[in-house]
């Protein structure tokens, strides 16, 4: 069964030597779809150009939280003119956007206008989010909830967009299931010190699991501190049929589903 990897970085300085044969070896590790995700401005030009190279390769646009100071009625408007043609550019999500407040210093009010308008970006133009969260649990979840209640956020029917990476509590994560979220898994499920990662993951609703790479970070076990790429999603994927008590065909099929559920420009 081909799995996706619906969060990778193709276009960091890591690959700029050897993508070409990264792609490949996803391909034979069967990974047929990949969202290459940007971060900054130069990235979000990076993952258009990629994406329209390689069939596999889809996009996200958007601009990270540790990166809002750059954000701009310019870049909001660029982002405006990609999205405008996102069928064609193969872009199927805004991302990834959100808050950080782990490292400082760090501007809550510059992150929390370039999450808001870009969330009013993905509703306008009917595309999930790809949100990227750390220690703004409360302030993210607020965001959200205000956004809702504008109208600038998409059902839970429509399903809003994805908290990547997520290494929040189970006890969280049930706070995000109302609003329609689902959560994305990656390498730290196969440390041996993600307990909180685990009780995640084998506490949510099966429907509501995506899995990832970030590539080229978070690689999985026995690759960890090594650079992370997508042919190692097999190893999150066996990990999660694990968890699960799953044959990994079953797993497999339940993960892809969910995948294009919440991607539906995948299946384009």
């Amino acid at each position: 069964m081909a799995i996706i990897d619906t969060h990778c970085h193709l276009t960091d300085a890591d690959f700029a030597q050897d993508y070409p044969a990264v792609i490949e070896r996803a391909a034979a590790a069967g990974i047929d779809k990949l969202i290459l995700v940007a971060y900054d401005p130069d990235s979000i030009e990076a993952v258009v150009s990629l994406a329209a190279r390689y069939p596999a390769a889809y996009c996200a646009v958007g601009l990270h939280p540790s990166d809002a100071d750059q954000w701009s009625l310019a870049l909001q408007r660029r982002l405006e003119t990609l999205l405008e043609h996102s069928r064609e550019l193969k872009i199927v999500a805004v991302g990834e956007i959100g808050l950080d407040y782990h490292y400082e210093p760090y501007d809550p009010v510059l992150q929390q206008t370039a999450f808001a308008s870009q969330l009013e970006l993905a509703r306008r133009f009917d595309l999930p989010v790809i949100i990227h969260e750390r220690d703004a649990h409360e302030a993210a979840l607020d965001q959200l909830r205000r956004q809702q209640a504008a109208g600038q956020l998409r059902t839970p029917q429509q399903i809003p967009g994805v908290f990547h990476c997520y290494s929040g509590s189970l006890e969280f994560a049930r706070r995000l299931l109302p609003l329609g979220f689902y959560f994305g898994f990656d390498g730290p499920i196969t440390f041996k010190n993600a307990r909180r990662n685990l009780e995640a993951l084998a506490g949510l609703p099966r429907d509501r699991v995506v899995i990832e790479t970030d590539s080229p970070y978070l690689a999985p076990v026995p690759w960890r501190g090594h650079r992370n790429e997508p042919a190692y999603l097999r190893l999150i994927a066996d990990q999660v049929a694990k968890i699960w008590e799953l044959d990994p065909d079953q797993s497999d099929e339940r993960l892809r589903q969910n995948s294009l559920r919440l991607f539906p420009g995948l299946n384009e």
